[in-house]
């Protein structure tokens, strides 16, 4: 009796320890795909914020045509 009881023990902690496994490894697949999707934004981030000094700097009258008008 005693000797079934720990029996069933072991084999409920192995599930355990499988499913603990399990789950261990799906946060550390979330984590890589938060990792990617973080790495993509920061990407459009910065070609955003090229593409917004260039917009800029665009609208800008040049500082060379002002001088070269007056003369």
């Amino acid at each position: 009796m005693l000797a079934k009881q720990i029996i069933d023990e072991k084999i409920a902690l192995e599930e355990i320890k499988q499913k603990r496994k399990k789950i261990q490894n799906e946060i550390k697949s979330e984590k890589q795909k938060l990792k990617e999707q973080q790495i993509k934004i920061k990407k459009e981030i910065s070609e955003k914020k090229k593409q917004l000094k260039l917009s800029i700097n665009k609208s800008k009258p040049k500082k060379s045509s002002k001088i070269k008008s007056e003369t």
